[in-house]
C-alpha cells in the first residue's frame, strides 16, 4: 500500500468533521491502526505497534481510556499527520492538548521483580501536570510493592528506537504537551515473555484509575472543558459484546434457583417426626430433583470470554459473579454432604467475635415477646391481597414492572424469587407485622429486583457477588422505619447468627435447637425453624447476613450517606464506589422505583431516619416500652 492509498483510507477530512460536530470515533486505521474517541476530549493516549512480538500495553491497555490511538510502525509519517491535525483541532477547542505516549521496556532476565513507571516530560511542565502524573500513579499498589515512579526532564518521550510523534515546535504553536510513559514490564515473565494475569489484571484497573485522575488534573489546570469527576474522564459507550457477555453470565445464573434447591420439601413432616422421636434425633430433610448438572454450567461460565472485556470496572463485575456462581455450582454438587458448608462460608461467609457477641448482647437485652391470645392474624389470602395493592403502587411509578405475588404449596413461609413474590399457602402472620413483612418483601426485594432490571447491567437484578447481606440489611431496615421491627423479630435475627455459629463450630441440629429453647427461651416450632434454615442442604450460613446486614446499613447511614443509592439494584457495600462510578459515567440510570415509605414518608419514618443518623445502632430499635 503506497502513502498516497493510506491517504485515502484514512478520511481525515471525515474525522475532522465528526470531531466538530462532538461526535464518538471508533474506526480502524490502516496495519493494524485504531482509533477510538467517546467523545472529543483534551487529551489522547497513543500506542505505537512494535515490529515484532507483542506489546502487552497495546494488547491489554488501550481499551481502558475513552481517547486512544494505535499506530503501526510503518508509514508513521502519516499517522503523524493524522495526530496532529486531531490535536491541533482540539487543542482549538479546548485551549490546550495532551499526548501521552506509553510502551514498556522489556523484563530484564534474572532482575529483581518490581513495577515502575517513568515519564519523561519539558522542565516547566514538572511542577504542574507531571506532577500531577506522578502523584495519581503512586498510588497504584500491589503484593509485590508500591509502583516506584520518577519523572524526568527530558526531550526525548518515546519508545527507543522511534521517531517523535509529533515536532516540537509545532506542539508550542499549537499548545500540545507531548509526555512520554515508559512502564517497566513487571507484569510480563522475562522467560516466556507470557503475562503473569492476576499482576496485569490489577494494573490494567489501578493504571485506568490513575490516568483519569492526572488526566483531570491537567484539564482543569491547563483547558476550558468542564468536567465535575475524574469518572466523567471514563468511556461512557459500551460496546454490544459487553452486554452479550453480562446477559450470558446471568442467563446461566438463571438457569437454577439455588435456594429452592437447598430449601427442604418435607419440612412439616421433618418436623412431626423430629416431635415423635422427643426432639433428641437430627430431622432429615428431603431436596427438590436436581434439574441442572453444575458441572456442565461451570464449563458454559468459563467458556465465556470475560478476559476480552477491555472496560476494568465491569470486568470485575463480571470476573466476580462468575466466581460466585461456581462456588453456588459446588455447593449444589455437595448438597447434604459436609462440603457444601465450606463452599457455603466461601458465599455468604462465617460469624466473627464481633458479630456473635452482639446477637448475643441482644438476645439478653431483649424481653421475651409472649403473643397474646386475643391477637389479630391474617391468612395467605389476606397478605396476597395486600402484597397485590403495594405490586401496583410500584407498577403506577414503573409501569415495566411486571411482578407478581402468588400462594403456592411448594414455599414455607415467604419468599421472593426473580421479582415474583410467594406465598405458603398455610401461612399466617400478625397483623401489626403484616406491613413491615410487606415492605420487607415488596419494598425491598421486589423493588431493587425492579430497579436493576431498568439497568443495561443485568448484574444489578441478579444480584452482584454477596449482595445478600446488604439487602437483607435493608430489607430489616425497612421494617423498623414503618414501625414493624419488633423485638420477637430482632430476636430471631440474633438467634439465627448465634444458631450459624453454633453450626460452624461443630454443633448438631439438636444441639442448637436445644440451645435456643433452654437458654434464649424460644418455642420448639421457632427453634426448630431457625435451625431448619441453618442446617439446610448441609449448613448454609446465608442466615448470619440479616444481623449482619442492618449492622451495615446502620453504620452506612450514621455516616451520612445517601439510603436510595442502595436500592438501585442487588449490590454489596463495597461495590458502591463502582456504582456511582457507572452512574457518573452515564452508563447506568437514575432507579424509577422508590419504596412507600421514601415516596410518602409520613412523621413516624422521618423521624426514625433522624434517629438512625444521630447515631443509632441495633440496641437502639429495641423497644423497652
Amino acid at each position: 500500500m503506497t502513502k498516497q492509498e493510506i491517504y485515502e483510507t484514512i478520511d481525515l477530512t471525515k474525522i475532522l468533521d465528526d470531531i466538530e460536530q462532538g461526535k464518538a470515533l471508533s474506526m480502524s486505521l490502516p496495519n493494524d491502526g485504531y482509533l477510538f474517541m467517546d467523545r472529543p476530549l483534551p487529551f489522547l493516549c497513543v500506542y505505537r505497534l512494535p515490529s515484532e512480538g507483542l506489546d502487552h500495553i497495546r494488547h491489554k491497555l488501550d481499551g481502558t481510556e475513552a481517547s486512544y490511538l494505535v499506530v503501526p510502525g510503518e508509514f508513521r509519517e502519516v499517522h503523524r499527520d493524522l495526530l496532529q491535525r486531531i490535536a491541533e483541532k482540539l487543542s482549538d477547542k479546548f485551549g490546550a492538548f495532551l499526548i501521552l505516549e506509553m510502551w514498556t521496556s522489556p523484563p530484564d532476565a534474572g532482575a529483581p521483580l518490581y513495577p515502575a513507571i517513568e515519564i519523561m516530560g519539558p522542565a516547566d511542565q514538572m511542577p504542574g501536570t507531571v506532577k500531577g502524573f506522578k502523584e495519581a500513579l503512586e498510588e497504584i499498589n500491589f503484593s509485590i510493592g508500591r509502583l516506584q515512579v520518577t519523572a524526568t526532564d527530558s526531550p526525548y518521550r518515546h519508545p527507543p528506537g522511534m521517531r517523535p510523534l509529533l515536532d516540537k515546535e509545532d506542539m508550542k504553536t499549537h499548545g500540545i504537551l507531548l509526555l512520554g510513559m515508559e512502564i517497566k514490564a513487571f507484569f510480563v515473565n522475562p522467560e516466556t515473555n507470557e503475562p503473569y494475569p492476576i499482576y496485569l489484571r490489577s494494573f490494567r484497573r489501578q493504571m485506568s484509575q490513575a490516568l483519569k485522575k492526572a488526566f483531570f488534573n491537567f484539564i482543569r489546570l491547563q483547558t476550558t472543558y468542564e468536567v465535575i469527576h475524574f469518572h466523567r474522564l471514563g468511556t461512557t459507550s459500551i460496546d454490544e459484546k459487553v452486554w452479550e457477555i453480562d446477559r450470558e453470565i446471568i442467563s446461566i445464573a438463571n438457569r437454577f434457583r439455588f435456594l429452592w434447591l437447598v430449601t427442604p420439601t418435607n419440612s412439616q413432616e421433618a418436623w412431626e417426626d423430629f416431635q415423635q422421636n422427643k426432639c433428641l434425633v437430627d430431622p432429615v430433610f428431603h431436596y427438590r430433583m436436581m434439574p441442572v448438572n453444575p458441572e456442565r454450567i461451570k464449563r458454559d461460565l468459563y467458556n465465556i470470554c470475560v478476559e476480552d472485556v477491555s472496560d476494568p470496572t465491569l470486568a470485575y463485575f463480571f470476573r466476580d459473579k462468575r466466581e460466585e456462581l461456581v462456588k453456588m455450582l459446588n455447593m449444589l454438587s455437595d448438597r447434604n454432604t459436609p462440603d457444601f458448608l465450606h463452599s457455603s462460608m466461601q458465599v455468604y461467609g462465617g460469624v466473627s467475635e464481633e458479630l456473635l457477641d452482639i446477637a448475643q448482647g441482644m438476645l439478653t437485652a431483649i424481653p421475651v415477646d409472649r403473643p397474646q391470645e386475643d391477637t389479630e392474624y391474617v391468612d395467605a389470602a389476606a397478605f396476597l391481597q395486600r402484597s397485590q395493592e403495594e405490586l401496583a403502587y410500584l407498577q403506577e411509578q414503573y409501569p415495566e414492572l411486571e411482578g407478581e405475588a402468588k400462594i403456592s404449596k411448594d414455599v414455607s413461609g415467604i419468599m421472593v424469587s426473580q421479582g415474583t413474590l410467594y406465598i405458603s399457602d398455610n401461612y399466617r402472620i400478625r397483623r401489626k407485622r403484616m406491613e413491615a413483612l410487606i415492605q420487607h418483601e415488596i419494598g425491598t426485594h421486589v423493588l431493587t429486583y425492579w430497579n436493576g432490571r431498568a439497568q443495561p447491567l443485568h448484574q444489578l437484578y441478579s444480584g452482584v457477588p454477596g449482595y445478600e447481606s446488604l439487602q437483607e440489611g435493608l430489607a430489616v431496615l425497612s421494617e423498623f422505619l414503618v414501625g414493624g421491627l419488633t423485638n420477637a423479630r430482632l430476636r430471631i435475627l440474633a438467634a439465627r447468627v448465634v444458631s450459624v455459629r453454633m453450626m460452624t463450630d461443630g454443633a448438631s441440629f439438636c444441639e442448637t435447637y436445644s440451645l435456643l429453647i433452654n437458654k434464649y427461651q424460644f418455642s420448639q416450632k421457632q427453634a426448630f425453624n431457625i435451625s431448619t434454615r441453618v442446617y439446610r442442604g448441609g449448613g448454609l450460613t446465608k442466615d448470619a447476613v440479616y444481623l449482619r446486614g442492618l449492622i451495615e446499613v446502620l453504620k452506612y447511614l450514621r455516616e451520612g450517606n445517601d439510603l436510595e443509592l442502595l436500592l438501585i439494584g442487588k449490590i454489596r457495600p463495597d461495590y458502591l464506589p463502582l456504582i456511582q462510578e457507572l452512574i457518573t459515567r452515564d452508563i447506568l440510570r437514575s432507579a424509577p422505583l422508590r419504596p412507600r415509605y421514601l415516596k410518602e414518608p409520613n412523621e413516624g419514618v422521618q423521624n426514625r431516619l433522624k434517629q438512625l443518623r444521630k447515631g443509632a445502632n441495633v440496641f437502639s430499635l429495641i423497644n423497652h416500652l
